[in-house]
Order: structure tokens, then sequence, then C-alpha cells
């Protein structure tokens, strides 16, 4: 298993590196990525229209540039031999290291690499299909992939399957829409906080995305309408319900708080 930090561990997760279990687990540190929108990086890198078409707004240039880092990610995980890797944002904060050491051994030994992602943290509320013991943990699978990428398990078929569908970004790091291989699931463990108390985004600094897409567009959504005039960006209507309707139903009616 490759543990990888992504930005600056001074906002968070720098104590558990001196201290903890991950400074002796060969931890690799990635700078963030800083993506400015109007340069050839943002023009060779970013499909807007395509990010438009599954949020309702053009996308940021905080969101793309984390987007990237997590793809830098993948990309150190599938360079190296190992099956799993465990990635972890900045401001990620180990709560109980014992803990944490824990979860992470029982599942990347009990669950074989063949595709998947495993939350360890969501701000978000979650919404499962089942449940199982892995190990000592409880493992949720889920019905949409969890809100959030502040800490999570990934494996090398994973990995790759999110390379490919990223090849130019159109999604926030909280998960391509549109990756049909990928099975989502989420450990419930205490043992992971974020600081976002502490430090403001580096993601959306001063920007409220909650509100970001405008009523109108939010009304074409569900009624479909703006399939019809985003047509080009989704292979069927199934495609559609599948990356816009369903995940929009799950966080109103499929609620696990």
């Amino acid at each position: 298993m490759l543990p990888i930090v992504i930005g600056d561990p001074r906002r968070g997760i720098g104590p558990a590196l001196e201290h903890g279990w991950l400074g002796q687990a060969g931890t690799v540190q990635l700078p963030p990525v800083i993506m400015r929108r109007g340069t050839d990086v943002w023009s060779d890198r970013v499909d807007e229209e395509r990010f438009m078409a599954y949020f309702g707004r053009r996308p940021l240039e905080g969101e793309m540039g984390c987007a990237a880092a997590h793809l830098q990610a993948y990309e150190e995980l599938l360079a190296s031999p190992n099956s799993w890797g465990l990635v972890l944002e900045d401001d990620a904060i180990v709560l109980d290291d014992s803990e944490f050491e824990r979860v992470v051994r029982a599942v990347t030994k009990a669950l074989e690499p063949t595709g998947r992602v495993v939350s360890l943290y969501s701000e978000g509320a979650i919404f499962p299909l089942s449940e199982k013991t892995v190990g000592s943990a409880v493992l949720l699978d889920l019905r949409v992939p969890p809100h959030g990428a502040v800490a999570y398990l990934i494996d090398r078929v994973a990995a790759a399957d999110l390379l490919s569908a990223q090849r130019k970004i159109a999604s926030v790091s909280d998960w391509p829409p549109d990756v049909h291989r990928v099975r989502f699931a989420f450990v419930l463990s205490q043992a992971i906080g974020h600081a976002t108390d502490e430090v403001s985004s580096s993601v959306a600094s001063g920007f409220d995305r909650r509100n970001a897409v405008p009523i109108s567009v939010r009304l074409l959504m569900w009624t479909g309408i703006w399939f019809g005039l985003r047509r080009k960006e989704f292979e069927t209507f199934g495609s559609y319900l599948n990356l816009i309707i369903i995940p929009r139903l799950a966080r109103k009616f499929w609620r696990r708080l």
C-alpha cells in the first residue's frame, strides 16, 4: 500500500506524518497543482463543455488543479509495485492514529484490487446499497460516489480507469460521474477529520459552490430538457439518468448521515 499526500502538510496532515505510522510507511508527498484558465495547459487538460453538462456551471481553477493533483497521485500508484494507494489531501486530520492504521490495513488485506475506491471520510450524506464487515471495519457499498476526496483508498484498477476517464478533466476530484466500472465504498470510522474550520479552502476560496447552479439550470436538468440542450455530452438518455438524475435523487431520498 502506497500512502500519498497531496499539497502542503502544514494544512493539517503534518503531525500524522511526523509522529504517526504514515511517517514510517514510505509516504509520497506531491505538491499542489496550479491550473489557470486561458493557458495552453488549461486548453489541453480541461473539458469545460463536459463539466458544464455534468454540473451546470463552469469549473473553477482550484477545482481543476485539485483534480489534476489527484490524477498525479494515481500515476504515482501505477508507477509503483503497490496494489493499493492511500490518498490524503493536505487538510486531512488524523484523529486516531491506531484506528486509522487498523482500518487501512484491514481493508487492503480483505479486498481484492478489482476496481475499488474506499472513502475514509465524507462531509456529505452517503447512500449505501449494503453493509458488511471487512476485517474489523464496517464497509458500506454505495449507490453513488461519496462526497469529497479528503481521504480514500484506491486500487490499481480504479486508478487506471479514473485516469482514462479524466484524459481531459471534466469533474471535480470527488470522482468523475461517468466511471461505471469503479465500485465505491465507505468505511464507518472516526479516525479522520477535516481541517475546514482551521484553514480556508484552496479549491474554492471565497466561493460558495452549494448555490452556484442557477435555478433555471436545475429545472432544465430535472425535466430532461438539459439532455436535449447538451445531447452530445451524453451517450444515451440512460447515461443522462445515471449521471444527472440518480445522484440528485440519492441526495434527496437515500440518505444515511
